[in-house]
């Protein structure tokens, strides 16, 4: 699967943002024997890391209706993880820092009884 588009609709509702892959899916219309392509699609909110984020599989069809268009790269951090997470591929995590409590002379020395 690939990343054919990714929409951002600014907040206007939940999932914020959607990506839409190349898969398609032709969906019955109410016309006996039409059919429209729809895209998969991944929709996700701006904390869609945490329990009450959006990241959710859909299917749906292309255009300006889901927003406006950005580039992957564009994308908060923590939804290209999502992202990435979602389509199976490797998860980047940035490095744990060394020292939790910031430089040594901020940290407050302990009196020797």
């Amino acid at each position: 699967m690939k990343i054919i588009e990714v929409r951002d609709n600014g907040g206007k509702t939940a999932d914020r943002y959607t990506v839409v892959f190349d898969e398609k899916i032709y969906m019955p219309t109410r016309i006996l024997g039409e059919y429209v392509a729809e895209y998969t699609c991944l929709s996700l909110s701006s904390d869609c890391h945490l329990p009450n984020g959006v990241s959710m599989w859909g299917t749906t069809e292309k255009g300006a209706h889901l927003g406006r268009r950005i580039s992957f790269e564009k994308l908060p951090a923590n939804v290209k993880r999502c992202v990435r997470s979602a389509m199976g591929k490797p998860v980047t995590i940035s490095p744990k820092r060394k020292n939790i409590h910031g430089p040594k002379s901020l940290v407050p020395k302990r009196r020797q009884p």
